[in-house]
């Protein structure tokens, strides 16, 4: 009879046990799909609008992103700045915010859409123990998921077929918006690559900034990659910041990236696109624990390890790559790319500035981020 009771026992610590990580589970789930970031816009900000705006189709839906603009109401260049294509890629959704937050607009019209992957927002890296949330001094923020969530876009084809290209590629890629443009497609991915698509267009844009971080094992990293309208604009940005001590490389966008941003956009009549990669080990598939300490300081010994073998491009070191310096290659590209192409009278006077990449290097991201909390927060949703 004892050891009846103790069996029990046993079984209704175990069943107490896997509930309680089964609700805890939960918890993060929910939490991490229904919680926002907020930001605090400058005092150039005009209107939030949102993808649904541009696309009907995504009203209601969790592909409906957010978007930012701020419209000086004096003629002059566009500029679009999206972030969050892939959310994982953490640096790319900070640098938008930094945009939002920063920006000075004096002529023309810029538009952030800091997170335009709202559904991978809502979701962390399945199966890598990700961490879903990081912190630049008091502020906490989102670190998602590369591709769409499946509670929105489910189940993927056996494969996925790119269009009008007709390139086949993997099943996931069907919820990866940089395989989706210019949004022909038929999975629901394509209805967010329209919506960008139109913002291009209706807003007439004139230089488009499309922000990622990449695998330091991946060749295709530290790199500004433009079409053939942008492409000497990107070779003088990357001398200028080579001069600042911020080295990038520029390439050009081939004709079988077809889907991509860097290609299709350019196809808009008047954009020039640029993509902008910066190295990140938290994107990488050999590197320790996804820790926020990962994603803030950028220093992981699998990595160092793996650079001194030569499996690593952009010369990883102990130093790491920090999420300062990841941000500050971002906003100085975009501001290089603003003065090279009026050098090169690509582009007339672009009236659109923001704190520089050596500035964030010197004051640090807290001392930007900190700054801008004010009386008009808004949730990004």
């Amino acid at each position: 009879m004892e050891k009846k009771v103790g069996r029990l026992s046993f079984k209704i610590v175990i069943l107490l046990l896997a509930l309680s990580i089964s609700a805890y589970s939960a918890y993060i789930f929910l939490s991490q799909r229904y919680t926002y970031d907020v930001v605090y816009p400058s005092s150039s900000f005009t209107e939030l609008r949102h993808l649904s705006d541009y696309n009907p189709m995504l009203k209601g839906t969790f592909y409906d992103s957010p978007v930012f603009v701020f419209d000086s109401g004096v003629e002059g260049e566009n500029v679009m700045i999206l972030g969050g294509t892939h959310p994982n890629e953490v640096a790319g959704v900070l640098s938008s915010y930094f945009a939002i937050e920063n920006a000075v607009v004096e002529s023309g019209k810029l538009i952030v859409v800091p997170v335009i992957n709202f559904s991978g927002q809502s979701a962390t890296e399945s199966g890598k123990a990700s961490y879903p949330y990081y912190h630049v001094g008091d502020r906490e923020f989102k670190a998602g998921s590369r591709i769409m969530s499946p509670l929105d876009s489910w189940p993927d084809p056996p494969i996925f077929v790119q269009l009008p290209s007709k390139v086949h590629l993997g099943s996931d890629e069907a919820r990866n918006v940089n395989r989706s443009y210019p949004g022909m497609s038929p999975v629901p991915v394509s209805e967010v690559a329209k919506g960008v698509m139109s913002i291009l267009k209706e807003e007439e844009i004139d230089m488009a900034y499309d922000l990622h971080e990449a695998s330091v094992t991946y060749p295709v990293n530290r790199v500004i990659i433009s079409n053939q309208d942008g492409l000497d604009a990107a070779f003088l940005a990357a001398m200028m910041m080579e001069g600042e001590g911020l080295t990038i490389s520029t390439e050009a966008s081939q004709p079988g990236n077809t889907g991509y941003s860097h290609h299709e956009w350019g196809e808009v009549d008047g954009v020039i696109p640029f993509l902008i990669e910066v190295p990140s080990p938290t994107v990488d598939r050999i590197q320790g624990p996804l820790t926020e300490r990962l994603i803030l300081d950028g220093k992981d010994e699998f990595l160092v390890k793996v650079n001194e073998l030569g499996f690593a491009f952009g010369n990883y070191s102990e130093d790491g790559i920090s999420l300062d310096k990841r941000v500050a290659l971002h906003v100085d590209a975009i501001l290089n790319t603003f003065l090279a192409a009026e050098a090169l009278m690509i582009k007339d006077h672009i009236g659109i500035t923001l704190p520089t990449g050596p500035d964030i290097l010197s004051n640090g991201l807290d001392f930007y981020f900190e700054k801008a909390i004010s009386d008009n927060p808004i949730k990004v949703r």
